[in-house]
């Protein structure tokens, strides 16, 4: 018999600051990574937080351009071809296929504004963004996937090392919860959502 995938305690994963929030925020969580890429995230979240009654993953698998450099000039630093990018699918795939929790798995290939219209406010418990590659796209996936996340819920995400994405999410934080604390740790960002 084949033995599962096991991402615990993986170090090489980008929500691993995160992992202890996300564990204690109550039972039978429903989240979602936006970009999940090789899967190693999303496959940590799964074996890590025993909490996570559904995980959902958005990525579109085509190629793209990564624009966040410091200093941000909006000109790409590195870019993915096809090529590359069905190895990164596969691999996710892969990986969630035999992760021994595939059954918690509902997985969107298609961009992140498609996918958006698959979910009602206020209806994740939490949500991880690590899709941002220009400035523009930030902002639009910080303004569009917010109201998706619970009161009480945690809006997280990845790049908070890049002062371009610290900008977009203190300009949009201070814009719907000025009181709100964001938090910014070992390149991961996060709130926990208290609109009054």
């Amino acid at each position: 018999m084949t033995e599962p995938y096991n991402f615990n305690n993986c170090k090489e994963a980008d929500i691993g600051p995160l992992i202890h929030a996300i564990g204690s925020l109550g039972n039978d969580l429903v989240g979602l990574e936006l970009g999940v890429l090789m899967g190693t995230s999303f496959m940590t979240l799964l074996h890590t937080c025993h909490n996570i009654k559904t995980l959902h993953g958005v990525d579109n698998y085509k190629p793209y351009e990564d624009c966040i450099g410091v200093p941000y000039d909006g000109t790409p630093v590195y870019s993915k071809d096809e090529k590359e990018v069905a190895c990164h699918r596969f691999l996710a795939f892969h990986r969630i296929e035999y992760s021994g929790m595939k059954e918690k798995v509902v997985f969107h290939e298609m961009d992140s504004s498609e996918a958006l219209k698959k979910f009602e406010p206020a209806s994740l418990d939490f949500i991880f963004i690590d899709t941002f590659m220009t400035y523009e796209q930030a902002v639009d996936d910080i303004k569009s996937w917010y109201p998706i996340v619970k009161n009480g819920g945690l809006f997280a995400g990845h790049d908070w090392d890049a002062p371009i994405i610290q900008r977009a999410l203190n300009e949009f934080r201070l814009e719907v919860e000025p009181n709100s604390e964001i938090m910014g740790y070992n390149n991961c960002w996060s709130w926990i959502k208290n609109e009054k």
